[in-house]
């Protein structure tokens, strides 16, 4: 029995060998007289053209979304710069915050100091015109002329000093009032 499977095998082998060399030999020419148009598959370009257009339609979607996403991350970064304007900007506030009421018992010191002398100064003034009264060198024209003199500049000294301190009020309350327009925006 294996003789018999070795002589089909061997038989097998030279059968495929000729066969394969006589096709391999075989040759025969074609002549074609005039013109041949060679026409692709219809449907084969309509594949290839739907495809094309797919790939354009996605190409046209991926720039959409990449022009919305430039456009929220240029968003978001006005919106930091924004927030950074207005943390400074409160950074800056805080110690002029804080240097106000300095500044305001400063002015006060000041005002009161100034007060004080010029009580002292009126008080001086007063006791002068009362000496040069009892001397006989001023007459009651010009020592009442020199008073109601010192009492208008004591007034306006003092109309001044209050402009100050209620300009300096009105600062401070504009400082703490939040700027609403920007919020509205």
């Amino acid at each position: 029995m294996k003789k018999k499977i070795i002589i089909t095998f061997i038989s097998l082998i030279v059968a495929l060998s000729v066969v394969s060399g006589g096709y391999g030999l075989w040759q025969k020419e074609i002549v074609i007289e005039g013109n041949i148009d060679v026409v692709p598959d219809p449907e084969v370009i309509k594949g290839f053209e739907e495809s094309i257009e797919k790939k354009y339609e996605e190409i046209e979607s991926l720039k959409e979304e990449q022009r919305i996403q430039q456009e929220l991350e240029q968003q978001a970064l006005l919106e930091a710069e924004r927030l950074l304007e207005e943390q400074r900007l409160l950074e800056e506030q805080k110690p002029l915050e804080e240097q106000k009421p300095l500044d305001e018992q400063k002015s006060e010191d000041e005002q009161k100091s100034e007060d004080e002398q010029k009580s002292e100064d009126e008080q001086i003034s007063v006791e002068e015109n009362e000496e040069e009264l009892n001397a006989g060198e001023l007459d009651l024209e010009e020592l009442n002329d020199d008073v109601i003199d010192d009492n208008k500049n004591l007034s306006e000294e003092n109309t001044d000093n209050q402009e100050k301190d209620n300009s300096a009020e009105i600062e401070t309350l504009s400082t703490e009032i939040p700027d609403t327009e920007d919020d509205d925006r």
